[in-house]
């Protein structure tokens, strides 16, 4: 047997033993994704509200993508009621979170390293103002709450609409004076239905290219 027949059958018979590692690799990578933990939060967030937010008060609508001043914008979750309309941001994140209401960014620390995040509630107040156009509503029947999941810790004070994964719920509860009409809600809840605002795959790709773009 020549040196090179050596060297390839040695390479196989070690592919052959430790094989799986690379598809271990892959599933790791993916889990560490971005793609990933959002759409991790946004299940987190859509499983608990779905179990303690009462469907005949709250209508849910999620993942849509509707247009903007800018192009488009896409919502996490959205839950109308006669107490106004819910527009719900998701955030799955790690280590020790920073921020103010009026700050632009927010920082995040894991281990030393520092990184910066849109302030959500800058990013939820565009989706509102988005929505009060479609709609033909004012601001004012909108209430803004940005959820956070994941192995995370607030190190300054933030506002009461910042929630955690454990009580965004009982803080949507509070809100108990009826804000719309049942023909308003009956209206919105066909617009937010309509398969124009769907966020298919091929409308996040062109949402996520105008992203990049800008």
């Amino acid at each position: 047997m020549d040196i090179q027949t050596l060297i390839l059958h040695s390479f196989f018979s070690t592919f052959r033993t430790f094989w799986w590692i690379i598809p271990l690799l892959l599933i790791t990578l993916f889990l560490k994704s971005a793609v990933f933990k959002g759409w991790f939060g946004e299940k987190l967030v859509r499983t608990r509200a779905a179990s303690t937010l009462d469907a005949t008060k709250y209508q849910a609508f999620h993942d849509l993508i509707i247009p903007d001043n800018r192009g488009t914008t896409q919502i996490d979750h959205i839950y109308l009621s006669r107490f106004g309309i819910f527009v719900v941001e998701t955030k799955h994140y790690q280590g020790w979170i920073y921020g103010s209401e009026q700050q632009a960014r927010w920082t995040q620390i894991i281990y030393r390293k520092k990184s910066s995040f849109q302030n959500p509630l800058r990013q939820n107040y565009r989706h509102i103002k988005a929505l009060s156009s479609l709609l033909g509503l004012p601001e004012s029947c909108f209430h803004s709450v940005v959820v956070f999941s994941g192995n995370y810790q607030f190190k300054t004070k933030m506002p009461p609409n910042v929630c955690d994964l454990a009580n965004f719920d009982r803080y949507i509860k509070t809100f108990q004076t009826a804000l719309l009409s049942p023909q308003q809600i009956e209206t919105t809840a066909a617009v937010l239905l309509s398969p124009n605002f769907t966020a298919t795959p091929a409308k996040k790709r062109e949402h996520v290219r105008a992203l990049q773009a800008r």
